[in-house]
């Protein structure tokens, strides 16, 4: 259950540190997810790989502080892009007093996100932090732009309400109907 913290509550330093954590904890999950994304797009074979200039934005503001990411229980979300040696090294922090444990996984996805970084240098594919702005300006600037969901429709829903975005989206989006009966 996510609680919204209160005015005091930020006020109180031993908390307002333990949000802190938790919402870099969120950020390291989102930057390695998205880093994740741009490595498989990057390695897909011959044909199937688009020249095309992809950029992956972050969006850090709409992550929640309610309802933060907590690493040690998100750790099977990283492991279809991991060698066996990470694996094993992610792992061998679950046995460590939990304050080490954070600070170890902490330090792992930074590292996991600059290897990856490394990987990405030379690909046309590009990875950074939305700035909602200026991503209005390059949509309205470009002919079209192509936006797939997987990123929030919080997002979508701010580029349609933009002057002259609109009408410069493709939108794609995956759609389920679960009928339970």
């Amino acid at each position: 259950m996510a609680v919204k913290p209160s005015k005091s509550s930020l006020e109180d330093p031993k908390l307002h540190d333990s949000l802190m954590a938790r919402r870099l904890d969120s950020e390291l999950h989102a930057s390695l997810m998205a880093r994740d994304l741009a490595r498989c797009l990057n390695e897909l074979p011959g044909s199937s790989r688009s020249q095309a200039k992809v950029t992956i934005l972050v969006d850090m503001d709409a992550l929640s502080d309610t309802s933060p990411v907590n690493l040690k229980c998100h750790a099977q979300e990283q492991l279809f892009n991991r060698t066996p040696e990470e694996i094993s090294e992610f792992y061998g922090f679950m046995n460590l007093p939990r304050l080490q444990r954070q600070e170890e996984i902490r330090q792992w996805y930074k590292d996991r996100i600059k290897e990856a970084d490394e990987k990405l240098q030379n690909s046309s594919i590009d990875v950074g932090c939305l700035d909602f702005r200026h991503l209005a300006e390059r949509i309205m600037a470009a002919e079209g732009a192509m936006f797939t969901e997987g990123a929030s429709f919080n997002l979508l829903r701010r580029l349609v309400d933009e002057p002259g975005v609109a009408a410069k989206i493709d939108c794609v989006v995956q759609a389920v109907c679960l009928r339970i009966t």
